[in-house]
């Protein structure tokens, strides 16, 4: 079949989204696909030393970007340049709309991003996306002055599907819409989405998780990992709050960096766990694999995240999971494998963490056996399973 899959973000070695795009391209040639690849401009020198050193058969690549004359006036915030590259792709599409049987866009994998290739005469696949998901109003405070243009992003959300004609015509359009999480395929069914379905759209590599890891259940203190980026909607601070409430010997690894970095070290001395934290800083996606590897328990505290990567990678390391129950955690994450905690309101909530925490720490029993759990789970959670599943959802729905 001759494929157009349109990925804003495609990088070879690398996480969250930008994996999203390499590993569609990777998993559809494989599978004896041709597949032309619609990318950003800046994506080309990795994509290119990556194929000199192994090729993949069947791809092309366009690389494009936004109209120099729109960075030029100064039409370059990330959403507009994004945006203009849509009708960028668009006009290369066209050109080689005789050349292909379907187009599909993965990435960005936001349904309010959009697409536009629904405008031409071919079957249009869209997702899987989210974007549907809604920080909760009741934690409006770990959002401190960034929360009214959070506020305004609820906002949007609620309403866009209903009112954007660009998105509500790609929803509509689209033979299959696949959402990330639940919210999103509420938001996409109700706005008229003829044919919806809920898939997950983080994997790994097939050979990312190790061979079964193995943790002594008994240990002197219990080694807590936060992973993300360090903005207000990955909620560290709910996190050292929860740490700092729970009772048990526990330490915790940060990894990540970000806007709120300059604000660590306040909190840290406000809650008393100068002691008791280790900040690794940015690293690279492959160094983050040892930090699952010496740490015991994944703490996942996103106030808003489409799913995240994070704990399915840490999932794959035998590590049990406590996450917020809600969006994408609370679609993926198995009862059997981690705890999950009510979204109610920061003291509720917190104190939910906490009694998971010293839980894990009191039970390693069922620490070990979540791990397990959680280690069955993921590995069959992977790029070549999930592209295999979807692109046999091509010739049903066209």
């Amino acid at each position: 079949m001759r494929i157009l899959l349109s990925a804003y973000n495609c990088r070879p070695h690398r996480g969250s989204e930008f994996a999203i795009g390499w590993n569609w391209t990777v998993e559809l040639s494989r599978l004896g696909h041709s597949v032309h690849v619609l990318t950003h401009a800046g994506n080309r020198e990795e994509i290119e030393a990556e194929i000199a050193k192994n090729p993949l058969p069947n791809v092309e690549f366009s690389y494009l970007d936004a109209p120099s004359w729109a960075m030029k006036i100064g039409l370059g915030t990330m959403r507009l340049r994004y945006l203009m590259w849509l009708w960028v792709a668009l006009k290369r599409a066209r050109e080689l709309e005789q050349e292909i049987d379907l187009c599909h866009h993965v990435s960005w994998n936001t349904f309010e991003g959009g697409s536009l290739l629904w405008r031409l005469r071919r079957p249009f696949f869209l997702g899987p996306v989210g974007g549907g998901q809604r920080a909760p109003a009741a934690f409006s405070s770990y959002f401190g002055k960034s929360w009214k243009s959070e506020w305004i992003r609820n906002q949007r959300v609620r309403f866009l599907a209903r009112v954007n004609p660009f998105v509500r015509l790609a929803l509509r359009r689209a033979k299959l819409v696949m959402a990330s999480n639940s919210e999103t395929l509420e938001t996409v069914t109700s706005a008229g989405c003829v044919n919806s379905r809920l898939i997950w759209e983080a994997c790994i590599p097939n050979s990312y998780a190790p061979s079964r890891p193995t943790r002594g259940n008994v240990v002197e203190c219990m080694r807590v990992l936060w992973v993300g980026g360090l903005m207000p909607r990955k909620s560290l601070r709910l996190a050292l709050e929860a740490l700092a409430a729970s009772s048990g010997p526990n330490r915790l690894t940060v990894v990540g960096d970000g806007p709120l970095a300059r604000e660590l070290p306040g909190w840290l001395k406000r809650l008393g766990l100068e002691d008791r934290v280790d900040w690794w800083g940015q690293v690279p996606w492959l160094e983050v694999k040892r930090a699952y590897l010496e740490n015991d328990v994944l703490l996942f505290t996103s106030l808003r995240d489409t799913s995240g990567a994070q704990f399915l990678e840490a999932m794959a390391h035998g590590m049990p999971v406590i996450a917020l129950d809600h969006h994408g955690a609370h679609d993926w994450i198995p009862d059997d494998a981690g705890i999950k905690v009510p979204v109610t309101n920061p003291k509720e909530t917190i104190a939910g963490l906490a009694s998971a925490i010293d839980r894990l720490w009191r039970e390693p029993e069922l620490r070990e056996q979540m791990g397990i759990n959680a280690y069955e789970y993921a590995k069959k959670q992977t790029w070549e399973n999930r592209v295999r599943e979807i692109a046999a959802l091509y010739e049903k729905y066209m």
